[in-house]
């Protein structure tokens, strides 16, 4: 029974955490384009510009989901435990 229970916050857990992970990543994605679009149409070198400064923010907010998601379980196991 223990191992279900762990099973089922652990999967409650990486839902949360992933929500939060989509709607961060929403955030940036949505902030970045009107910082580099604005109202004007842009070159595909701006654009290209763009996509890589989203694809780093994505790195670093998934990087960092993935600690606070590690930092989490340990909790959730030490109160378990």
């Amino acid at each position: 029974m223990l191992k279900s229970g762990k099973a089922k916050v652990d999967d409650l857990v990486a839902m949360e955490f992933y929500q939060l992970r989509e709607q961060k990543i929403h955030k940036i994605h949505a902030a970045m384009e009107a910082l580099v679009y604005g109202a004007e149409k842009v070159s595909s070198t701006k654009s290209r510009q763009f996509q890589m400064r989203l694809n780093r923010a994505r790195q670093a907010v998934t990087t960092w989901l993935d600690a606070e998601r590690q930092k989490a379980i340990e909790q959730l196991e030490r109160e378990i435990h």
